[in-house]
């Protein structure tokens, strides 16, 4: 197939022979098109492209519950699962190497969360000053404490 060829028009497939309406294609190609010019699909390797790729992930599934889908679009959402998916996977790893302060940080990014909202947990913010700066460790109370608040397994802040 040509890329001149018009919308609307019926080509022969030489592989098969048969007849095929290029204004599916072309429509199906060009959303497809669009979304990866939007979001290109590669593998996820941060945590900001995570966040990137699930806001993505949200836009296309509401194009997907509209009456605008079209097989591109279905295609796209289902790669781009597959790549959040397998950086997902692989964050129970990556917890298992970062230190107690990497994984506070990784989780007060993803909730939007500044130091004076964890004053709860670990008492003032001084103290969550101190520990986000290496000044000081957490004590088992403030393990206790964010383990609860961000539902981790506390012996990942030890």
């Amino acid at each position: 197939m040509t890329s001149t060829a018009r919308k609307g028009t019926k080509r022969k497939d030489r592989a098969s022979g048969s007849r095929i309406s290029l204004q599916k294609v072309s429509t199906t190609t060009d959303r497809y098109s669009d979304l990866v010019r939007l979001f290109p699909l590669k593998p996820i390797r941060t945590a900001s492209e995570h966040k990137k790729a699930i806001e993505q992930s949200i836009s296309v599934g509401k194009l997907l519950n509209s009456d605008i889908t079209d097989r591109g679009t279905e295609d796209y959402y289902t790669v781009l699962s597959l790549l959040i998916r397998e950086y997902e996977s692989a964050l129970p790893k990556r917890a298992n190497q970062a230190k107690p302060r990497d994984i506070v940080k990784f989780l007060m990014e993803q909730h939007h969360l500044r130091q004076v909202d964890l004053i709860e947990e670990f008492g003032t913010q001084g103290l969550v000053s101190e520990f986000l700066n290496g000044k000081r460790e957490l004590s088992k109370r403030q393990i206790r404490k964010v383990s609860e608040r961000f539902k981790i397994d506390p012996s990942l802040l030890i």
